[in-house]
């Protein structure tokens, strides 16, 4: 999906959606034309992303806890 419908099905600006991609927090795919493309589980990566946000983790701990959720870093 393009950016537009992840904002949209997650209420997250596309300006945050693009601060989340530059910290290294999403991961979309490039189409040939340049367009970013995420995926469906991206929505419930934002959510996530949203949530330890609000509960009070920084972004910098919040990348930790992704990676670990996807198996990238060791707890």
């Amino acid at each position: 999906m393009q950016i537009g419908k992840l904002a949209e099905l997650t209420g997250v600006s596309i300006r945050m959606l693009h601060y989340y991609e530059n910290v290294g927090l999403l991961h979309p795919t490039r189409t040939e034309t340049g367009y970013r493309y995420f995926a469906p589980q991206d929505a419930d990566v934002v959510r996530r992303i949203v949530m330890l946000n609000w509960a009070g983790f920084t972004l910098p701990v919040i990348a930790s806890v992704l990676n670990c959720a996807r198996g990238s870093h060791p707890l």
